[in-house]
């Protein structure tokens, strides 16, 4: 007689008129579906046992709480079991830097490291309660990692096919823990660390679920009790099956909302209420010797260029570069044969010649990771040495050294070429190489024309972060896109800095430098001192060159947002062209480009060092410099006078007299 799988109900479902047609014969589940043993081990006793016709025997318990009721039948009983879901369950943790694995019954977990916890009323708890107890145990820094719960369920209609469900929310949770108890799946969880998402906080401490001693409990423990709670099925061999049809209508119909839930509860909904039932804090104790590496910063990694049946990867660039390092550690070409958001296949390039071998990979529908489903073998002759391969592109190379690069950023294109060399016995060019560290770059930093796009809106949250704070930006039409904007001129000065400057000294040294980079330009920067002869960055700005224009743009702008009022500033400068030509438009105007006289009391003084530079180039004698020096530094007007003459002097003779030797 077929075996009948465990169902479960409340109490006042089983009237004596259901009891009496289970006489009758066997039920079967909707779709034919299969069900395996419960491995939770017997923990009851009988309480009561009422016989029926044709030798069919039940049982009812009960245990130390309120649980949900159920029953199973054989061919000899049928017992009617409570099945307790408040009361602490053993879990199997599978952790470990391990491959993931499909087989013939689906997800193979032989390879991880496998724990047991025992969770006090698991179905009460929440994800982010269970997050945190994991990432604790785990030992897991919540704030550079987070953890993804996955759980083992079976959506197989015949027989068994055991696979990974991520748990999304509290509702999957507790979906997932009665339909285990209920269904006889293991109770498992299986978390995976992953880097941290930008502005994403774990809250480690939800004063979510019920007060619980997380801890260690064997299976002997567990085997030992008999205080109630969860009672083995009697009679359920694996891989048993119910042949009968549907003959109870009650249970097909429990059934279907089961599937119905199952269906909701994958979508992100459910008919659970997602509020937690209790508000009491989790134990914060540690798992005992159940540490993860800090180097499990992905689900799970193949770390020698292999790509098997079964491998598992998170994202679609993930499973493609491993395929590409794959084949290229073989010294094998190959092409793209197909390649969407549910399937990648790649194909050797000698498939005309009759060579089978490609890889297949593919994304299931309710799945969130890809899953490589075929990979053959090469048929055809391993070819010659070669110099160059056709698949070692620039995006090769750049995810090949993306580490090295970052670490290091002054490393070399030549490095980047003897390191293809020596891990894959190919050749790259100088150029390919190059490409590929500023490939890396952009990956890191973004490319210069992001950077350029972003600049205005990441100056308005600077002055929205800064109140206070002072921006502009010029920008003109583009020819060559209608509609677009080209970037001209910023200036930006923080409040700090301006606030400062009322305590400093009223000089202000100006000056301008060339920007290396794809597009160039200049950055024009105005800096004070203050009362310890520190500098103090008052201001700058990014212009096209230094011209007239652009520094009449940015000192006007250094007036209006930076000095105000504040009278008689001095202004210190190498004597550029542009800059004398701009302090003269704001002292007095321009009737040739219709400027007024904005700032009329700003007074200008050459910069020693530059002064200095070009006295020395044109005298090439250092007693004249030390003199120069002298007269820089002297704050009394007699000796500095005294110094001048003298200076004037010399430099009189040295016109005449070149290089003579000079008694200071």
């Amino acid at each position: 007689m077929a075996v009948i799988p465990p169902f479960f109900f409340s109490f006042s479902f089983f009237s004596l008129s259901l009891l009496s047609s289970l006489t009758g014969g066997a039920i079967a589940p909707p779709h034919g579906r299969r069900w395996a043993p419960s491995q939770r081990p017997a923990r009851s006793s009988p309480a009561a046992t009422a016989h029926l016709p044709n030798c069919c025997t039940v049982e009812k318990t009960w245990g130390r709480e309120k649980g949900r009721m159920g029953f199973s039948c054989t061919n000899l009983e049928v017992r009617i079991v409570d099945i307790d879901i408040s009361n602490k369950q053993i879990f199997q943790v599978y952790h470990g830097p391990r491959n993931v694995r499909y087989g013939p019954t689906g997800v193979d977990m032989s390879e991880f490291i496998v724990s047991e916890r025992g969770i006090d009323r698991p179905a009460e708890r929440s994800v982010p309660s269970i997050k945190g107890w994991l990432m604790r145990g785990l030992r897991v820094d919540p704030q550079t990692s987070d953890i993804t719960i996955n759980v083992i369920v079976s959506r197989a209609t015949e027989g068994f096919y055991w696979e990974l469900m991520p748990v999304q929310n509290s509702r999957v949770w507790r979906w997932y823990v009665e339909n285990a108890l209920q269904r006889g799946w293991p109770l498992t969880m299986v978390p995976f660390v992953h880097p941290k998402d930008p502005g994403v906080q774990m809250n480690m401490d939800d004063g979510e679920g019920p007060s619980a001693e997380v801890n260690e409990t064997s299976v002997e423990e567990v085997n030992a009790r008999e205080d109630g709670g969860v009672v083995a099925l009697v009679g359920i061999q694996p891989g048993g099956v119910a042949d009968e049809g549907e003959t109870v209508g009650a249970i097909v119909d429990e059934m279907e909302r089961e599937d119905s839930d199952n269906e909701r509860v994958e979508e992100g909904d459910s008919s659970d209420d997602e509020t937690d039932i209790n508000l009491a804090e989790w134990a914060s104790e540690d798992f005992f010797g159940l540490v993860v590496s800090e180097e499990d910063s992905v689900r799970w990694e193949y770390k020698e260029n292999e790509v098997i049946q079964g491998a598992i990867y998170t994202r679609a660039e993930d499973m493609k570069e491993a395929v590409k390092h794959f084949l290229v550690s073989l010294r094998r070409d190959f092409w793209v044969a197909k390649s969407n958001w549910l399937q990648y296949e790649v194909r050797c390039v000698k498939e005309k010649d009759g060579c089978p071998w490609r890889v297949h990979a593919y994304k299931g529908k309710w799945k969130d990771y890809w899953t490589v489903s075929v990979v053959t073998k090469h048929t055809c002759f391993l070819p010659g040495v070669q110099k160059y391969h056709r698949n070692i592109t620039c995006a090769f190379v750049a995810s090949e050294m993306y580490a090295h690069v970052i670490d290091n950023l002054t490393y070399e294109p030549r490095s980047i070429m003897r390191h293809i060399e020596e891990t894959y016995k190919y050749t790259i060019s100088y150029a390919k190489a190059w490409r590929a560290k500023q490939k890396i770059i952009e990956m890191r930093f973004g490319t210069y024309e992001a950077s350029y796009d972003n600049l205005p809106c990441l100056l308005g949250v600077i002055e929205e972060r800064n109140p206070g704070s002072s921006y502009a930006v010029k920008k003109f039409p583009s020819i060559e896109h209608p509609g677009k904007s080209v970037l001209q001129r910023v200036f930006l000065a923080l409040h700090a800095c301006k606030m400062a400057f009322v305590n400093c000294r009223p000089v202000l040294c100006i000056d301008g430098t060339f920007l290396t980079g794809k597009y160039r330009g200049q950055i024009l920067t105005a800096i004070g001192v203050d009362g310890n002869n520190q500098v103090l960055p008052l201001a700058f700005a990014f212009v096209e060159s230094e011209n007239t224009d652009s520094w009449y743009w940015f000192l006007k702008l250094v007036k209006t947002k930076v000095i105000g009022m504040r009278p008689n500033v001095y202004l210190i400068h190498d004597r550029h062209a542009g800059i004398l030509r701009a302090i003269e438009e704001l002292q007095f105007g321009s009737m040739e480009r219709g400027y007024l006289g904005e700032w009329k009391d700003v007074q200008s003084r050459w910069c020693m060092h530059h002064m200095g530079a070009d006295f020395f180039k044109q005298f090439k004698n250092k007693e004249l410099m030390n003199i120069f020096k002298r007269l820089c530094n002297q704050n009394q007007e007699k000796k500095f006078n005294e110094l001048w003459k003298r200076l004037d002097e010399l430099c009189h003779t040295l016109k005449f007299f070149p290089k003579p030797k000079l008694k200071l």
